[in-house]
């Protein structure tokens, strides 16, 4: 005797559809992308990386990195600000802990950065960054200048006021 396939064994489950990703999928997505985006500029420049190739190499579109970032400049502009970030997200996890010692503290400060300034790629994107200032000089100089001074100003001053709170 033959078995029939009735419509509910016969179907398969329907796909996916679509829609909005969740704010921790599109954290990582984005992190993904700026990561791609650093490696293609490190090792290709600005001029010789295409969205594609960072589109690619991310799994993401075009037209998300055109909706996130604006285009290949403003991309490049928010991987150099990830990456100065990342460096003063490093400089706080090593400072030292006492913030009524202020020297230490500020010499644990200044030495942490010069620890995390060996970041090769960290060096590379901001050489890619000065090289590229006369082609897209707003976006540059704000990303060395206003990105790395917020950064470190940034630091130093939750130090301070962590050294005041205490009475220091």
């Amino acid at each position: 005797m033959a078995v029939k396939k009735t419509p509910s064994t016969s179907k398969k489950p329907p796909k996916p559809r679509p829609g909005r990703i969740s704010v921790e999928e599109a954290e990582v997505r984005n992190l993904r992308l700026l990561s791609a985006a650093r490696k293609l500029f490190v090792s290709h420049g600005l001029a010789g990386t295409s969205l594609d190739a960072i589109a690619r190499e991310a799994k993401v579109t075009k037209r998300t990195i055109y909706l996130l970032h604006q285009g290949k400049d403003g991309l490049f502009v928010a991987a150099l600000k990830d990456c100065v970030d990342g460096i003063a997200r490093a400089v706080e996890r090593t400072m030292p802990g006492d913030p009524k010692d202020l020297a230490n503290l500020l010499i644990g400060i200044v030495e942490s950065y010069g620890r995390a300034q060996k970041n090769p790629e960290a060096l590379a994107m901001y050489r890619l960054a000065i090289g590229e200032s006369a082609r897209i000089p707003v976006e540059a100089r704000h990303a060395i200048n206003l990105y790395g001074e917020h950064s470190a100003v940034g630091v130093i001053t939750s130090c301070l006021e962590a050294a005041q709170c205490s009475g220091l």
